[in-house]
């Protein structure tokens, strides 16, 4: 054990945060499936699938686990929002950790009690940092990320500290961990190394082989993708059981690199956002502190001050050159080294305010300022959008409708939940345009829906054989490849149509208009109905019960840029229909959908009391 091991009431104070934290996240806590990937990486832990690159094994192992134990007392979604906030209040638990780490070597002569109470400060306004407090109300797999990432960073602090190698290996072996979750892990290794170089006079050979092998154990886990993959699970995403290549390239997220460091004009919105959202993480005040806790570690403790400053350029020399929408979570990383920093400074100003000790509880302010200000943007336990959304699909897809879409992040992953886990909608056939470019897919889609995939056997052979080349960077035609590609979505048209409703959602038609290209598109609200001839609308559209609760839901989260755009794709699909009902004499159905359009347009505005 190290000289100075953690008291009894530095666990009664760390753990009080974290359980603060936990309770804070359950409240909030979304109560069903969520944007993005969620309802995918949810179907991943049920059935013990393999997960969209990088495979994610340790947060479908744990998940799993977590799911066997909740079965009786929970539905599995639920479950799972409910482990986001587990994961996410563990992470205050070893930030507190941090924070103390950072002061028993820069603050030492501070109080015990004043130590206690700085590092609950400094823990308690991380907890209600935006970013951060979103991770802990719906399941992905940044919660977990910042758990390990937290944990493993508190254990190199702590053996660099006290020379323990105990903490290292274990360290070591949570940052291997850490990776087989998610590869962002790796951007804390330049300040890993750091603190590795720092003291390396005390570790020998030995101990760095040791970390190795450490390293190398956490990392074995990533074997358990193929395993399953071989096994055929319900959901395999990439098909990694077929080889070598296949698998390296699903856990090093080949398919994303062509977005990383991609131009000027990411690092500069990214860059923007970033700073955008600074203070709500700081409690909006914080950041003269920030400040403060540099400057005062750089002259009392340098070494640390470095590791922090690299903890958070690690980060974001990634982060601002990586072309997604949904950036945000790639900068708790750095969000976490500002909020040590502001610790630290808080610590600095306590030592000075000998005179009025009561003033050093103002600093409460940070946190509760986090707290009120953010409430509005975390609080998800409305969150209702993608289930009524995806409602709303299923109540105008007639019976055993085939649906073309690549609406990914309003329903399709979260579809695959539903009708895997709890059956919604069995008779639907979804087929996701943009995944149909992997060479995984199509076979996934066979073992789905083997009598719906057998009309088109020619045509899949033709274009896998194409993509197969695509794919693994072998010469081929990009005429040939988009034509048979084109060709493989109209033959599954022209098979199916005859006998069963075909849709596609418009975002398909936009960027693929060789798709259905001679059949007429019908707008039904967010879907098109493919038809060889002129028709009416469906009167399904008369009677929508999902559509008032979904409007209720858009004002109340309108802030949300994903909700924007969800909105935005209901007008303009509804607009449609009102349009296509007035040329076609369908008076009934062109006032009700005018009703429609009144009750979506009032979205724009915010709920009362927001």
């Amino acid at each position: 054990m190290p000289p100075d091991k953690l008291s009894r009431p530095f666990w009664l104070t760390a753990v009080g945060c974290s359980v603060l934290a936990f309770c804070l996240y359950a409240f909030t806590v979304a109560p069903d499936v969520t944007f993005t990937d969620a309802g995918e990486l949810a179907a991943c832990c049920l059935v013990w699938g393999v997960a969209h690159p990088t495979g994610y094994p340790l947060f479908t192992l744990l998940g799993r686990t977590w799911l066997l134990l909740t079965a009786p007392f929970a539905p599995p979604i639920s479950a799972l929002n409910l482990l986001a906030a587990v994961y996410t209040a563990l992470s205050v638990l070893a930030f507190f950790g941090i924070c103390w780490e950072i002061l028993q070597a820069s603050h030492r002569s501070l109080h015990l009690h004043h130590q206690l109470v700085v590092c609950s400060l400094g823990a308690l306004t991380y907890a209600s940092a935006r970013t951060v407090w979103a991770q802990g109300t719906a399941i992905e797999v940044y919660s977990i990320h910042l758990a390990l990432l937290w944990l493993a960073a508190w254990g190199f602090l702590r053996a660099w500290r006290t020379g323990n190698a105990q903490f290292l290996l274990g360290s070591a072996y949570l940052f291997g961990l850490g990776l087989t979750n998610h590869a962002m892990m790796m951007l804390l290794g330049p300040a890993f190394l750091w603190l590795l170089v720092v003291p390396l006079r005390r570790w020998d050979r030995r101990l760095l082989a040791s970390i190795g092998l450490a390293l190398t154990l956490a990392l074995l886990l990533y074997l358990s993708l193929p395993l399953r993959s071989a096994a055929q699970p319900p959901l395999d995403w990439g098909g990694v059981a077929r080889g070598w290549e296949k698998f390296f390239a699903h856990i090093t997220g080949r398919q994303y690199q062509v977005w990383m460091f991609a131009d000027r004009t990411t690092w500069v919105a990214h860059s923007r956002l970033f700073l955008e959202l600074l203070p709500w993480q700081l409690g909006l005040i914080g950041l003269p502190f920030t400040a403060i806790g540099l400057f005062r570690l750089w002259k009392l403790q340098r070494p640390l001050a470095i590791w922090l400053l690299l903890v958070m350029a690690g980060c974001l020399v990634y982060a601002l050159n990586y072309s997604i929408h949904d950036i945000a979570p790639y900068f708790l990383q750095a969000y976490g080294a500002l909020g040590m920093a502001t610790t630290v400074g808080i610590a600095s100003v306590w030592e000075r305010l000998r005179i009025t000790p009561l003033l050093r509880y103002s600093f409460i302010a940070l946190p509760l300022l986090n707290l009120a200000t953010n409430w509005h943007f975390n609080n998800r336990r409305h969150d209702w959008i993608v289930p009524h959304y995806l409602r709303l699909i299923t109540e105008l897809a007639q019976p055993n409708a085939l649906i073309i879409s690549s609406q990914w992040d309003f329903w399709c992953s979260a579809f695959w939940y539903k009708q895997m886990v709890e059956k919604v909608r069995p008779d639907i056939v979804l087929v996701e345009q943009e995944l149909v470019r992997r060479t995984w897919y199509p076979p996934q889609l066979r073992r789905w829906y083997p009598e719906v995939m057998a009309c088109c056997t020619t045509a899949q052979q033709v274009y896998e054989q194409q993509l197969e080349l695509f794919e693994s960077g072998r010469p081929y035609e990009v005429t040939r490849l988009q034509r048979a590609y084109e060709s493989f979505f109209n033959t599954l048209i022209d098979a199916h149509i005859s006998h069963r409703p075909v849709y596609v959602t418009p975002e398909v038609i936009a960027r693929e208009p060789a798709i259905g290209a001679t059949y007429i598109k019908i707008p039904e609200g967010p879907l098109l109905r493919l038809s060889s001839r002129a028709d009416t609308l469906s009167p399904r559209l008369l009677s929508l019960s999902s559509l008032e609760p979904l409007s209720a839901s858009l004002r109340r989260y309108h802030y949300s840029s994903l909700v924007q755009d969800l909105r935005r794709l209901l007008i303009n699909g509804f607009t449609a229909s009102f349009s296509y009902a007035q040329r076609h004499g369908q008076q009934q159905l062109s006032r009700q959908l005018q009703l429609y359009l009144q009750l979506l347009n009032g979205a724009l505005m915010p709920a009362s009391g927001q």
